[in-house]
């Protein structure tokens, strides 16, 4: 007698036999839609992770590519200043900007000598307190904090050096050796550093400015300017570099003017690609004329991204 496989539906009679089959079918299927829902979340946020990662991988490549391209804004720049001097198609150090595209990308490349700037150690306390109100300060604040940096850049003195009072040799720095070394003085916030790196240098060599290049901010900061004064200067300095005539120094300087140009020019390059990422990169050179080294850089600095003017068309 051979054996006879029970169909399907006594297997189940026999193991549901005395009681009701409802109960595991029901919490299999729960089982299997939580095994559902867990495995939707695990490949949903395997999506969002390659999605971040992908998005972070483009903005790291884009910031590499704006950072190159302003690098070689500074260079292009360079190449321009070791042109022949009085060459009409040269570029001005003058702070007027010059466009130019490279691999697809308009690059603004501005030149300004550094004699255009306050040099904060070398200005008179009475124009570092003018920069300073030019840039927001309070009267009282900003006589206040120029006294301070004045003392910050002081030389150390023996007697300061000898002295047992530990403020006695803090407050006794020295010149500053860049631009960034003016946040260490107590009062200077991030926020008015920003403010004030585009009016400033460490390179000038120079008490006072060269009012023929300097910026408006630079002009406001001169004891006795008023904004008419100034926006008037301005408009007559632009319409005598578009003919080519001498710029004549701003009345108002007084004392604080100096016509001479100097060595040391600063050179900004702002790249803005189209998917919104821009790197800015600020360089001081000093043209030496020397054979084999014609430049120096004295400074090489990441600029605030957030100064990007609008790119004007190339030319």
């Amino acid at each position: 007698m051979g054996f006879r496989p029970s169909s399907p539906g006594s297997l189940r009679r026999v193991a549901c036999r005395g009681r009701s089959c409802q109960p595991a079918v029901g919490i299999a299927l729960i089982l299997v839609l939580w095994v559902l829902v867990l495995l939707t979340v695990m490949a949903g946020s395997f999506v969002y992770a390659v999605h971040g990662n992908t998005r972070l991988a483009a903005n790291i490549v884009g910031s590499a590519r704006a950072q190159a391209l302003a690098d070689g804004g500074v260079e292009r720049g360079v190449y321009e200043l070791l042109g022949p001097p009085g060459d009409p198609a040269g570029w001005a150090a003058n702070g007027q900007p010059h466009v130019f595209t490279l691999a697809g990308t308009p690059i603004r490349v501005t030149l300004t000598y550094e004699s255009g700037k306050i040099d904060i150690n070398l200005a008179p306390v009475a124009l570092l307190a003018g920069l300073l109100r030019s840039v927001g300060l309070p009267v009282d604040r900003a006589a206040a904090l120029a006294q301070a940096i004045d003392a910050w850049r002081q030389p150390p003195t023996q007697a300061g050096l000898a002295s047992a009072q530990p403020s006695a040799a803090a407050d006794a720095r020295g010149p500053f050796q860049s631009v960034d070394a003016l946040l260490e003085v107590p009062g200077v916030t991030p926020e008015l550093f920003r403010r004030l790196v585009p009016l400033i240098t460490v390179y000038s060599g120079q008490p006072g400015v060269n009012t023929a290049i300097a910026p408006a901010g630079v002009l406001l900061a001169l004891p006795g300017a008023d904004p008419a004064q100034v926006q008037a200067y301005l408009a007559q300095r632009r319409q005598d570099w578009t003919n080519r005539q001498p710029v004549p120094a701003f009345p108002q300087a007084g004392s604080y003017g100096n016509a001479q140009t100097g060595a040391s020019i600063g050179v900004r390059s702002e790249v803005a690609l189209a998917d919104g990422v821009s790197f800015v990169r600020d360089a001081v050179v000093q043209i030496t004329g020397a054979r084999g080294n014609p430049v120096n850089y004295l400074a090489w600095r990441e600029g605030d991204a957030r100064r990007v003017s609008a790119a004007a068309p190339a030319r």
